[in-house]
């Protein structure tokens, strides 16, 4: 009978270990595999702050032409970027008003624009091919302005489409927001703030049929980091001056006078 209960024990003990031995390979394999999919998330983030840093001198041509619109006159530095948060027509006219879309909606946009200045800007960013070059030589002012008209908003596009999927990258989980934050996140805010009017004058059918959702997910989730991190400095700023303050008056208190 103990021969039994000894071998049924024994049975039991080696059963437990084994199971114990697979739970710490198990555990083990999960953790080298986390590690290798933060490496790759890390990876990834590095590859498309290298794709942002590709993608600067495209975007910074659009937004050197619409800071010369009245788009740059609406999206005054007064309008946190924390204040932006649907992107759709319906934010759009809450904001600003159905007359203010009306004046800046469509090829409107860039009737502020003068034929020199935006000429100067697609020369500056090397657009400027040889036939661009002889429309400014021959000053043929209405095909001069066709021609950027008809760049500018193929560009916008274009700049848009990348702008979707490079933030879809972070969005998904794919690349780690985090590597590249502190770097991009200044320049990113501030370009799509521009782009908030093209974006929320696409959507006006709800959330089902929403363009460039990554884009605004992206945007909103830095933005909240922005503004609580000035925030926080601010008030540090603040309790800082304080304790200051504090200090001068209790200086002035004690001081000796003569």
């Amino acid at each position: 009978g103990d021969y039994v209960e000894f071998k049924e024990f024994f049975q039991m003990l080696t059963i437990m270990l084994s199971v114990f031995f697979m739970y710490r390979q198990i555990r083990n394999s999960n953790k080298q595999k986390e590690k290798e999919y933060d490496y790759k998330r890390k990876e990834k983030a590095v590859e498309m702050a290298v794709v942002f840093q590709k993608m600067l001198k495209e975007v910074s041509y659009i937004v050197g032409i619409l800071e010369k619109t009245k788009i740059k006159e609406i999206y005054h530095d007064r309008i946190k970027f924390n204040e932006l948060k649907e992107f759709d027509y319906e934010e759009l006219v809450s904001k600003f008003g159905k007359n203010t879309i009306r004046e800046i909606n469509g090829a409107d946009m860039l009737e502020t624009v003068s034929i020199n200045d935006a000429a100067n800007l697609y020369i500056r960013y090397n657009y400027a091919d040889e036939n661009f070059l002889k429309l400014c030589d021959g000053q043929e002012t209405e095909k001069i302005s066709l021609f950027i008209m008809n760049d500018f908003f193929e560009r916008k596009s274009r700049v848009l489409n990348k702008l979707e999927w490079f933030s879809m990258n972070f969005t998904s989980g794919l690349a780690d927001e985090s590597v590249v934050y502190q770097s991009l996140h200044q320049v990113y805010l501030s370009f799509v703030k521009l782009f908030h009017f093209e974006i929320s004058i696409k959507n006006k059918e709800g959330p089902k049929d929403k363009y460039y959702c990554n884009i605004i997910d992206l945007y909103r989730e830095w933005a909240e980091h922005y503004e609580r991190a000035l925030e926080r400095e601010t008030n540090a700023q603040r309790e800082f001056e304080d304790k200051m303050n504090d200090n001068i008056r209790k200086t002035d208190k004690f001081s000796i006078k003569y």
